[in-house]
């Protein structure tokens, strides 16, 4: 890219990124039950996978139905700040200006969103066994290791676009 369409590309996710986080913050957080949906729906994914791995999973509490508490822990709860939201919204306002045939962005952007939000499902089980076996790791892994994961993932789906998935559908 030369430094002119770069400073356009940057500029352009930017300002999408900031006009998304805005929506979310002022319209979507406040004045709809998506967040709370999101949200529970990745509790509701999340707990039968710790009782697949053998783990006594405690049935939530008046207050507690964003909290994951797995028998002799405290439990991890999950925040709108959690719910992988703004990292799709990442995704999403990064992929809408790489090149590319918009039909074949929508495909991705969903298998894409699959995908995130399926990593941030490990990332949650991880987390409830980390607290249960390791809560003194739990602060660190949280705000590094899986942060530094599923970015990665977010990373690694940009990079696979512009290498091939731009391209199905092309014949040459």
């Amino acid at each position: 890219m030369k430094s002119n369409s770069t400073f356009q590309f940057i500029f352009r996710v930017t300002l999408t990124y900031a006009l998304g986080v805005c929506l979310y913050d002022f319209w979507i957080l406040p004045q709809t039950t998506f967040d709370e949906h999101l949200i529970q729906s990745l509790v509701q994914i999340s707990e039968p996978i710790l009782r697949l791995f053998g783990y006594l999973v405690l049935p939530h509490g008046e207050g507690w139905i964003n909290t994951i508490r797995i028998q002799g822990s405290n439990g991890v709860w999950i925040s709108s700040n959690c719910d992988g939201f703004a990292l799709l919204w990442v995704f999403t306002a990064v992929l809408i200006f790489l090149p590319g045939k918009g039909m074949n962005k929508w495909v991705y952007l969903i298998i894409g969103a699959v995908i995130i939000e399926f990593f941030n499902v490990l990332r949650i089980v991880s987390l409830a066994m980390i607290e249960h076996h390791y809560p003194q790791s739990l602060a660190f892994n949280h705000d590094y290791t899986f942060t530094v994961l599923v970015y990665s993932v977010v990373v690694g789906l940009w990079f696979f676009w512009l290498k091939k998935a731009q391209f199905i559908g092309r014949h040459e």
